[in-house]
């Protein structure tokens, strides 16, 4: 399905753009499975799709007309069949039915307060418009309801303080914005421990030794995986780290074998799961965009796929895996 704030995105500010390379190798998955690849995380400055959500949005009847009825035409949006810019309100829905957006239009403009919601249900990011242009206060949830960011939009672009908050609700940063320019010398970092950092990267919860072991710690024997020292297969949590310390995947091993999630990242935003069972891709395996709509899920049995769907970064469904990338 088509977001109709991927729709309607203009360009906006970055707040950061970092590159990050994994260290390690990992073992490949399902052929058709989603291969890891160099991660190039941006962050933009309000309209975000981030994964966050904050109290489940109670059930309405839903006024207005479909995303699935409308289209675009430079920037303004008509019902389809009309020549007429349409003024009213509109939605989205997910295809479990859910509520994705609900907002208003004007003159085929965004007008007014438009809310995103997660795929449950649940609220993910509140902003404000005006005749198409972001305008005033934006907020975007953690997914345990505590706030993630929040700052402001004036004609379209960042303009006053940004907040940025860890999921424990501590402070992570916050930085300055005038006319859509980030203000020299305005940044601050803190790490999930409190302590001040120089970077929004070494905000990122770090690999923790005590969570489980890294992958350069053990070592594969006829298809049972083993810590280095170890003759006993090895049973827990194994994850793959960036060069900096951030994990890129988790895995987990029961009696040498794969058995539970597997588990990668971009930053500390999830990109995919893919569960197992005995070494083998067993049930569900999801992948996520950057922006975090979902980009596809398929059914494993036995390391065999039996079903699969995809959707493009835009949320349109499409085809194949490889039009989903896109």
């Amino acid at each position: 399905m088509l977001s109709i704030f991927l729709k309607s995105f203009l360009p906006l500010p970055l707040i950061l753009t970092f590159s990050l390379q994994s260290a390690d190798s990992q073992p490949e998955k399902p052929e058709s499975a989603h291969k890891l690849r160099k991660v190039h995380r941006t962050l933009p400055v309000g309209a975000r799709l981030l994964s966050s959500q904050v109290g489940i949005v109670k059930q309405e009847q839903l006024d207005g007309v479909n995303d699935n009825d409308t289209e675009r035409r430079e920037g303004t949006y008509y019902l389809k069949g009309s020549e007429t810019p349409y003024s009213g309100k509109i939605f989205a829905l997910y295809p479990n039915g859910n509520r994705e957006m609900g907002g208003t239009l004007k003159e085929g403009k965004w007008h007014g307060r438009t809310v995103l919601c997660y795929e449950n249900g649940q609220k993910r990011i509140e902003e404000n418009w005006d005749n198409g242009e972001a305008e005033g206060p934006w907020i975007e949830w953690h997914e345990n309801g505590k706030k993630m960011q929040q700052g402001n939009m004036k004609k379209g672009k960042a303009d006053g303080p940004e907040l940025l908050w860890h999921e424990d609700g501590q402070k992570q940063g916050r930085l300055d914005w005038k006319n859509g320019e980030r203000v020299e010398g305005s940044e601050e970092w803190w790490n999930i421990k409190g302590e001040q950092v120089s970077s929004y990267l070494d905000t990122l919860l770090p690999f923790n030794p005590a969570d489980g072991v890294t992958w350069g710690d053990t070592q594969d024997r006829e298809g049972l995986r083993y810590l280095n020292d170890s003759d006993t297969p090895y049973t827990g949590k194994l994850f793959n780290v960036y060069k900096n310390g951030v994990r890129s995947s988790e895995l987990n091993y029961k009696d040498g074998k794969l058995n539970g999630p597997w588990i990668t990242w971009h930053g500390r935003w999830k990109s995919s799961e893919l569960n197992h069972k005995d070494n083998k891709a067993h049930g569900l395996f999801t992948m996520w965009h950057r922006n975090g709509q979902k980009q596809g899920e398929v059914i494993y049995k036995d390391d065999e796929k039996i079903s699969s769907q995809y959707w493009n970064s835009k949320g349109e469904p499409v085809d194949s895996e490889e039009e989903s990338e896109g």
